[in-house]
């Protein structure tokens, strides 16, 4: 038996007390919410189809979910009753459970929705939203999940991860004390709970008003709104510090070891303390839940690989390939050249296979990244000595023109040599750009998804030459993809035909659906 360090202790009583809560008493006074089989199946494929085409990551898609519904139900459908619309749609979609959620649940969203009201009142008659109200409305959602779904587990741990971070990590460079402790807080819930930029946007928004999330007050919220455009631009420029992805990747492989602490607390609850004080069940534990993840993320890897491939197949189907046979019939022709199809195909099949190449060509974490894993959680929960980490970014202005200057000239390489391929291919300009901007698009897509399969590598800070050399080379055309991405995604075609001219209409004829087999199911009854 080995003894647990104070602070690791104190962890274990506070996650013993939340696993010992009940949670609030069901009001069986109240009918639940109730979506026939059948419709729910059918809104189940619709969230999915919608999910391959939007393009998001797993862990954020229900936050998203909510968005969407409330845009829809309050701005488009202009629902009186959002709170109920927006409950029944989160269990058509197999969000929350059916027949569980009590239909007097739709009072208390309502209110959260009633909250945000006067912030949102413009948006109705003009449909557009300015920079302030998207991202009041995003934390509209998130308060609405915060609400629906609590985590208060994951937030415990999360706080005792930045706690732990925070002591073993010193800065050196030009920020303040406060300004990287923040920069640290967003780099953690990164790290350990994969938030997006959304669901970090809420917390930071919740601790510049000293709000605690989950418990938005009306009054409150309301004598606060002069600042809000102001507190949305400071958290925006947080966001956007070039120090944070530093801070991520120096704090990756604390995150992983918390990760898995919070997986032996899940599985073995009440005898996680005995469990952890003795190492050899420590260690089979660790293992077994390994193992398990390994497999899952192999099998979510497969999946990941086969959106994107989808992904970039519908869009070149639907946007690309319309655009490069009209340059092609309507330029090509009024110049007397003729069509030259090498284009046509190389654009049409290369990026699918380069992305199923960089999706299949992943190796399987193994025993000595085991090892690593184990002997980090070790030194968590034991109190054993860490090696300080030391961050430090403090560069000269002359260092910074000079760096500046050399990422400019290897991006000048990388899309030169690029240029140079495809014209000595014959592309024409409506060619070569579609081919660069898939290229962007498939290799930000391909190294995000092999990011996810490493996400439980711990980092020994052994790169080898070759894949540093090519990591180089391409890092330009993987930024253009991320500007891309980020940048469009707002435009995303598909989501526009989805939201607007497809969902409402979808909706509508669910319900239509879902009321009559309601009806069916009472005259059935009647005749018995």
């Amino acid at each position: 038996m080995n003894t647990l360090s104070p602070e690791f202790q104190a962890l274990l009583d506070t996650c013993a007390k939340i696993q010992a809560q009940t949670g609030p008493i069901p009001d069986i006074t109240s009918s639940t919410i109730s979506i026939h089989s059948l419709t729910s199946k059918a809104a189940t494929v619709y969230e999915k189809v919608r999910y391959l085409v939007d393009y998001k990551d797993e862990h954020v898609v229900r936050r998203s979910a909510i968005e969407r519904i409330l845009k829809r139900i309050l701005f488009i459908e202009n629902k009186q009753e959002a709170g109920k619309a927006l409950l029944h749609e989160l269990v058509s979609g197999r969000y929350l459970p059916n027949n569980s959620v009590p239909e007097s649940e739709a009072l208390s969203v309502q209110a959260i929705i009633d909250v945000f009201r006067p912030c949102l009142s413009t948006i109705k008659a003009s449909l557009r939203l300015t920079h302030t109200e998207q991202m009041i409305f995003g934390i509209l959602a998130s308060e609405v999940e915060a609400y629906l779904f609590p985590q208060p587990l994951n937030e415990t741990i999360f706080h005792a991860f930045f706690a732990y971070t925070k002591k073993n990590l010193t800065y050196d460079g030009p920020l303040s004390a406060e300004a990287f402790e923040t920069q640290l807080f967003i780099a953690c819930r990164k790290a350990l709970l994969k938030s997006d930029e959304g669901d970090i946007r809420y917390h930071l928004f919740c601790k510049a008003f000293s709000i605690v999330p989950g418990t938005f007050d009306a009054q409150a919220f309301i004598s606060n709104r002069p600042r809000y455009t102001e507190a949305v631009t400071e958290i925006d420029e947080l966001l956007q510090n070039p120090i944070g992805p530093s801070v991520l990747g120096r704090i990756k492989n604390f995150a992983i070891y918390f990760y898995f602490i919070r997986e032996v607390i899940l599985a073995h609850k009440e005898n996680s303390a005995v469990v952890m004080s003795n190492p050899a069940e420590l260690d089979a534990s660790i293992r077994t839940i390994l193992a398990e993840k390994y497999e899952v993320e192999n099998a979510k890897l497969r999946r990941s690989g086969v959106r994107a491939i989808l992904y970039i197949l519908a869009t070149k189907m639907v946007i690309a390939l319309p655009i490069e046979m009209l340059y092609d019939v309507v330029i090509q022709k009024l110049a007397y050249t003729a069509i030259n199809y090498k284009p046509l195909a190389i654009n049409l099949v290369f990026h699918p296979s380069i992305l199923f190449l960089l999706t299949r060509n992943i190796k399987t974490l193994g025993e000595d990244n085991t090892l690593r894993v184990i002997s980090g959680i070790h030194e968590v929960v034991y109190g054993q000595p860490v090696k300080m980490i030391t961050l430090r970014t403090r560069e000269s202005g002359v260092m910074e023109f000079v760096f500046s200057a050399l990422y400019a000239i290897l991006f000048a390489f990388t899309f030169g040599l690029l240029l140079w391929v495809l014209l000595s291919l014959q592309f024409n300009p409506a060619s070569i750009t579609l081919f660069v901007l898939f290229i962007a698009l498939v290799s930000y897509f391909g190294l995000r998804i092999r990011h996810n399969a490493e996400k439980w590598r711990v980092y020994t800070g052994n790169d080898k030459v070759l894949s540093l050399f090519w990591n180089s080379l391409t890092l330009p055309i993987v930024r253009l993809g991320m500007w891309l991405t980020r940048t469009f995604s707002s435009i995303n075609v598909f989501v526009f035909v989805m939201d607007f001219l497809v969902e409402s209409s979808f909706r509508i004829i669910l319900k239509v659906f879902d009321s009559f087999l309601t009806f069916l199911k009472d005259k059935k009854e009647e005749t018995y």
